[in-house]
Protein backbone atom coordinates (compact mmCIF):
# COMPACT_ATOMS: atom_id res chain seq x y z
CA UNK A 1 0.00 0.00 0.00
CA UNK A 2 1.28 3.50 -0.82
CA UNK A 3 1.85 6.33 1.61
CA UNK A 4 -0.54 9.07 2.61
CA UNK A 5 0.78 12.62 2.50
CA UNK A 6 0.14 15.11 5.31
CA UNK A 7 1.51 18.62 4.92
CA UNK A 8 1.94 21.24 7.67
CA UNK A 9 2.04 24.84 6.41
CA UNK A 10 2.81 28.26 7.84
CA UNK A 11 3.12 31.78 6.54
CA UNK A 12 5.88 32.79 8.96
CA UNK A 13 8.27 31.43 11.54
CA UNK A 14 7.37 30.79 15.16
CA UNK A 15 3.83 29.59 14.54
CA UNK A 16 4.31 26.03 15.73
CA UNK A 17 4.45 24.20 12.41
CA UNK A 18 7.66 22.38 13.30
CA UNK A 19 6.24 21.25 16.63
CA UNK A 20 2.96 20.11 15.06
CA UNK A 21 4.85 18.34 12.25
CA UNK A 22 7.30 16.58 14.56
CA UNK A 23 4.62 15.51 17.04
CA UNK A 24 2.33 14.29 14.26
CA UNK A 25 5.24 12.45 12.65
CA UNK A 26 6.12 10.93 16.02
CA UNK A 27 2.58 9.67 16.58
CA UNK A 28 2.45 8.22 13.09
CA UNK A 29 5.89 6.61 13.47
CA UNK A 30 4.79 5.12 16.80
CA UNK A 31 1.96 3.46 14.85
CA UNK A 32 4.51 1.92 12.49
CA UNK A 33 4.19 4.47 9.67
CA UNK A 34 7.15 5.73 7.63
CA UNK A 35 7.47 9.53 7.78
CA UNK A 36 9.25 12.16 5.64
CA UNK A 37 9.33 15.80 6.88
CA UNK A 38 9.94 18.82 4.60
CA UNK A 39 9.79 22.42 5.89
CA UNK A 40 9.10 25.62 3.89
CA UNK A 41 8.04 29.23 4.57
CA UNK A 42 6.71 32.24 2.56
CA UNK A 43 2.92 32.09 2.78
CA UNK A 44 0.83 31.69 -0.35
CA UNK A 45 3.89 31.04 -2.50
CA UNK A 46 4.67 28.09 -0.23
CA UNK A 47 1.21 26.64 -0.79
CA UNK A 48 1.53 27.17 -4.54
CA UNK A 49 4.94 25.43 -4.41
CA UNK A 50 3.67 22.58 -2.22
CA UNK A 51 0.66 21.89 -4.45
CA UNK A 52 2.35 22.45 -7.80
CA UNK A 53 5.92 21.22 -7.29
CA UNK A 54 6.60 19.46 -3.97
CA UNK A 55 3.56 17.16 -3.85
CA UNK A 56 4.07 15.91 -7.45
CA UNK A 57 7.78 15.40 -6.73
CA UNK A 58 7.03 13.37 -3.57
CA UNK A 59 4.46 11.30 -5.49
CA UNK A 60 6.99 10.64 -8.26
CA UNK A 61 9.84 9.63 -5.93
CA UNK A 62 8.05 7.76 -3.14
CA UNK A 63 5.38 5.10 -2.92
CA UNK A 64 2.42 7.30 -2.09
CA UNK A 65 -1.28 7.17 -2.68
CA UNK A 66 -1.25 10.31 -4.83
CA UNK A 67 -4.97 11.04 -5.00
CA UNK A 68 -6.51 13.94 -3.10
CA UNK A 69 -8.46 11.69 -0.71
CA UNK A 70 -5.13 10.62 0.78
CA UNK A 71 -3.64 14.13 0.92
CA UNK A 72 -4.10 16.62 3.74
CA UNK A 73 -2.46 19.79 5.00
CA UNK A 74 -2.14 21.10 8.55
CA UNK A 75 -0.96 24.27 10.22
CA UNK A 76 -1.37 26.53 13.24
CA UNK A 77 -1.86 30.29 13.38
CA UNK A 78 -0.64 31.62 9.99
CA UNK A 79 -0.13 27.99 9.00
CA UNK A 80 -3.77 27.33 9.87
CA UNK A 81 -4.74 30.19 7.59
CA UNK A 82 -2.50 28.78 4.82
CA UNK A 83 -4.03 25.33 5.29
CA UNK A 84 -7.52 26.77 4.89
CA UNK A 85 -6.35 28.57 1.75
CA UNK A 86 -4.75 25.35 0.44
CA UNK A 87 -7.78 23.10 0.93
CA UNK A 88 -10.05 25.62 -0.83
CA UNK A 89 -7.75 26.96 -3.57
CA UNK A 90 -6.22 23.53 -4.28
CA UNK A 91 -9.16 21.27 -3.50
CA UNK A 92 -8.11 19.11 -6.44
CA UNK A 93 -4.90 18.35 -4.47
CA UNK A 94 -5.99 18.44 -0.80
CA UNK A 95 -9.12 16.83 0.63
CA UNK A 96 -8.30 17.45 4.29
CA UNK A 97 -7.06 20.39 6.36
CA UNK A 98 -6.35 20.90 10.04
CA UNK A 99 -6.59 24.66 10.60
CA UNK A 100 -5.49 25.01 14.21
CA UNK A 101 -6.07 28.49 15.61
CA UNK A 102 -5.98 30.02 12.12
CA UNK A 103 -5.22 33.74 11.81
CA UNK A 104 -8.61 34.42 10.19
CA UNK A 105 -8.56 38.18 10.82
CA UNK A 106 -5.63 38.57 8.41
CA UNK A 107 -7.87 38.21 5.34
CA UNK A 108 -11.34 37.24 6.52
CA UNK A 109 -13.34 38.89 3.67
CA UNK A 110 -11.07 37.27 1.06
CA UNK A 111 -11.50 33.86 2.72
CA UNK A 112 -15.28 34.19 2.58
CA UNK A 113 -15.15 35.08 -1.13
CA UNK A 114 -12.81 32.18 -1.81
CA UNK A 115 -14.96 29.62 0.04
CA UNK A 116 -18.04 30.94 -1.79
CA UNK A 117 -16.45 30.77 -5.24
CA UNK A 118 -13.94 27.87 -5.24
CA UNK A 119 -15.00 24.36 -6.24
CA UNK A 120 -15.14 22.21 -3.10
CA UNK A 121 -15.77 18.48 -3.30
CA UNK A 122 -18.24 17.06 -0.79
CA UNK A 123 -15.61 14.61 0.52
CA UNK A 124 -13.50 17.51 1.83
CA UNK A 125 -12.90 17.66 5.59
CA UNK A 126 -11.80 20.76 7.50
CA UNK A 127 -10.89 20.92 11.18
CA UNK A 128 -11.12 24.51 12.51
CA UNK A 129 -10.21 25.45 16.07
CA UNK A 130 -9.83 28.39 18.38
CA UNK A 131 -8.64 28.42 21.97
CA UNK A 132 -10.87 29.77 24.73
CA UNK A 133 -7.98 31.78 26.22
CA UNK A 134 -6.49 33.07 22.94
CA UNK A 135 -8.29 36.40 22.91
CA UNK A 136 -7.51 39.39 25.11
CA UNK A 137 -11.19 39.68 26.14
CA UNK A 138 -14.59 38.00 25.74
CA UNK A 139 -15.63 40.30 22.89
CA UNK A 140 -12.58 39.31 20.82
CA UNK A 141 -13.14 35.63 21.62
CA UNK A 142 -16.76 35.99 20.47
CA UNK A 143 -15.59 37.60 17.21
CA UNK A 144 -12.99 34.87 16.58
CA UNK A 145 -15.55 32.16 17.30
CA UNK A 146 -18.16 33.85 15.09
CA UNK A 147 -15.69 34.02 12.20
CA UNK A 148 -14.72 30.38 12.62
CA UNK A 149 -18.39 29.30 12.71
CA UNK A 150 -19.27 31.48 9.70
CA UNK A 151 -16.53 29.78 7.68
CA UNK A 152 -17.63 26.37 9.01
CA UNK A 153 -21.28 26.99 8.10
CA UNK A 154 -20.39 28.35 4.67
CA UNK A 155 -18.23 25.29 3.91
CA UNK A 156 -20.87 22.90 5.29
CA UNK A 157 -23.51 24.54 3.09
CA UNK A 158 -21.29 23.49 0.17
CA UNK A 159 -21.31 19.86 1.40
CA UNK A 160 -17.93 19.93 3.19
CA UNK A 161 -17.56 18.12 6.54
CA UNK A 162 -16.27 20.60 9.11
CA UNK A 163 -15.30 20.08 12.75
CA UNK A 164 -15.33 23.43 14.55
CA UNK A 165 -13.57 23.04 17.91
CA UNK A 166 -13.33 25.45 20.85
CA UNK A 167 -10.39 24.27 22.97
CA UNK A 168 -11.22 24.78 26.67
CA UNK A 169 -8.65 27.13 28.22
CA UNK A 170 -6.66 26.88 24.97
CA UNK A 171 -4.02 29.55 24.41
CA UNK A 172 -2.43 30.67 21.14
CA UNK A 173 0.71 28.57 21.62
CA UNK A 174 2.34 25.35 20.46
CA UNK A 175 1.87 23.67 23.82
CA UNK A 176 -1.91 23.93 23.57
CA UNK A 177 -2.09 23.26 19.82
CA UNK A 178 -0.32 19.91 20.23
CA UNK A 179 -3.11 18.81 22.59
CA UNK A 180 -5.46 18.86 19.60
CA UNK A 181 -3.39 16.48 17.44
CA UNK A 182 -5.29 13.30 18.31
CA UNK A 183 -8.62 15.13 17.84
CA UNK A 184 -7.90 16.41 14.33
CA UNK A 185 -6.10 13.26 13.17
CA UNK A 186 -9.12 11.19 14.18
CA UNK A 187 -11.59 13.50 12.41
CA UNK A 188 -9.51 13.85 9.23
CA UNK A 189 -8.23 10.32 8.80
CA UNK A 190 -10.03 7.80 11.00
CA UNK A 191 -13.77 8.66 10.88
Amino acid sequence: MGARVIMVASGKGGTGKSTVAVLTAGRLAARGRRVLLVELDSGLRSVDYIAGVLKPMIDARYRTIPNRLCTGIMGASMGGLMSLYAVTAYNDVFSKAACVSPALSMCYPQLLRQIRSDRLDADTRIYLSVGESEARDQRTLALQTERMLTIANMAMSRGVRVYPYLQPEGRHCEEDWTRQTAEFLHFLWLE
